[in-house]
Formats: structure tokens, sequence, C-alpha cells
């Protein structure tokens, strides 16, 4: 009986010039922009991942978790040495390429968590107002079913003449009611639009801000 024994991968050690590498791609492509479970997040991992791996230099073998999980560690462990160091010391220490890079980061989540807030409040304040819209057209219906409801009351009491202008409100009641509701989902959807157009145009203003970094970069190469 033969027995075949799959070989084992190697398994990957981060240097500090892989974290380096990881480190510069993070900062270009800046995952932290996204939204935590957005399928943006996931694509910018894995593309930092395909990108490290392209590196024929410095021989990378990491999947987009690997590179997420490293760079959580990285940052996480800066942020406890850098305030270690300033707590002993009560100076900041000294800076190489990969303390800045880190610090770089660091600054440029933040104001992304600032950002994305920001926008989290447009979104709720842009589903209060069309909720609010819904209400006052779904009261507006309710005040036309009971108005149409005390008129056939009305036009039933009153005799053959009476049922006659019952039928002509009950019309007029009923094209009303079609107005009303299609004005309704008229709004909704103009808001609906609005919110899409300003996220157009916040995604427009991230990749003109990416593009002029990459020629910034691309001139200082």
């Amino acid at each position: 009986m033969t027995c075949h024994f799959r070989p084992k991968k190697k398994l990957f050690i981060w240097k500090r010039t892989h974290q380096i590498l990881l480190l510069r791609e993070v900062l270009n492509l800046k995952p932290y922009k996204h939204r935590i479970s957005s399928p943006e997040i996931g694509q910018t991992w894995t593309r930092i991942a395909e990108i490290l791996n392209s590196n024929k230099e410095t021989q990378f073998d990491v999947t987009q978790r690997s590179c997420r999980e490293r760079f959580c560690k990285i940052i996480q462990e800066f942020e406890k040495k850098n305030a270690s160091e300033l707590k002993a010391s009560g100076i900041e220490a000294d800076y190489g390429e990969y303390e800045q890079l880190c610090e770089d980061i660091k600054e440029r989540m933040q104001e992304c968590e600032k950002e994305i807030e920001k926008e989290k409040g447009k979104d709720e304040l842009e589903k209060l107002k069309a909720s609010e819209m819904r209400a006052a057209a779904m009261e507006s219906l309710g005040q036309s079913k009971k108005r149409k409801q005390n008129e056939e009351e009305d036009g039933s009491s009153s005799g053959p003449g009476g049922s006659k202008r019952s039928a002509r409100r009950r019309a007029t009641d009923t094209l009303n009611y079609l107005k009303d509701s299609l004005e309704m989902k008229a709004k909704e959807k103009e808001s609906e639009n609005e919110i899409r157009l300003k996220e157009l145009k916040i995604r427009e203003t991230e990749l003109q801000q990416q593009r002029k970094q990459q020629e910034s970069q691309n001139l200082m190469i």
C-alpha cells in the first residue's frame, strides 16, 4: 500500500521589508476609507495581496486575509509602542520609514472615520426625510378614504339623487387617491435619486484624489 503525503505549505514569515511594502500599498490604496463589511474593502485588500505577490524582488506568498491581519497587528503594536515610549520619555521617538508610514496611515484612518460617520449621518437624515414624506402621504390617503366613507354615508341617506352625486364623488375620490399615490412614489424616487447622486459625487472626488496622489508618487519616482 502506497501512502501519499501532501507536502506542507511553507509558512510565510513577515520581515520588516515585507511590512514596509505592505504599509506603502495600504497608504496608496486606502482600504480603510470603505465601510467595514462593504464589497469595496474586500476588493481593495485583494488588490493589495495581488500587488505584493507580483513583486519579483521581494518574494511574497500572502492572501487578502493575511495582509489585513498583519496590518491590524502592525497598527496595534505601533500605537502601543508609541504610547509607551511617549509616557516613559515625554517626547516622541525618532521615526524611520516604517514608523512614519504607520503614523501617516493612522492619521488618514482617523480622517476617513470622520468622513464615514459624516456620510452615515447624511444617509440617516435622507432616510428620515423619506420616511416623513411617506408618513405624510399615507396620512393624506387616510383622510381621503375617511372623506369618501363619509360622503357614501351621506349619499345613501339622501335618496336616488344622492346616489348619483355619491357615485360622482367616489369617482373623484378614486382619481384623487391615484394622484396622491403617484405623487408619493415620485417623491420617494426623487429622494432615492438624490442620495445616489451624492454617493456618485463623493466617489468621483475620491477617485480624483487617488489619481492626484498616484501622479505625485510617479513624479517622485
